[in-house]
């Protein structure tokens, strides 16, 4: 992800279009713009069908929900990770039986066949 520290120009908004739409591509690039929606809620979001994610506030919220969008993103992907960590020990233990040490006069000459 790039710098978020850095200094951020928000788009203008208008009556019609009152909220900071921010969004982050698969590059980790963040995206603003304005617009008339309203997702929800600080720890809300969506997923586009492009693959961007993000949330929208408005203006005056926009550190705030940003920062909690990208911490709500850490928390997500730390969790896929201890779901996948766990699922990895767990294969390993289930196929564990089946692995043995390779030696060589056991192998048949010809591997036709199953």
């Amino acid at each position: 992800m790039k710098n978020i520290n850095k200094k951020i120009v928000l788009p203008q908004t208008t009556e019609k279009e009152p909220y900071i739409d921010f969004s982050f591509d698969a590059n980790n690039d963040l995206y603003l713009k304005s617009c008339y929606f309203f997702w929800g809620g600080k720890n809300s979001g969506y997923t586009s069908t492009s693959g961007r994610k993000g949330n929208s506030c408005l203006p005056k919220y926009f550190n705030s929900y940003l920062k909690a969008f990208i911490q709500n993103e850490i928390k997500i992907r730390e969790k896929n990770i201890l779901v996948l960590q766990k699922e990895l020990e767990l294969f390993k233990n289930a196929t564990s039986n089946f692995i043995k040490p390779r030696n060589k006069k056991d192998e048949p000459n010809n591997w036709g066949g199953c």
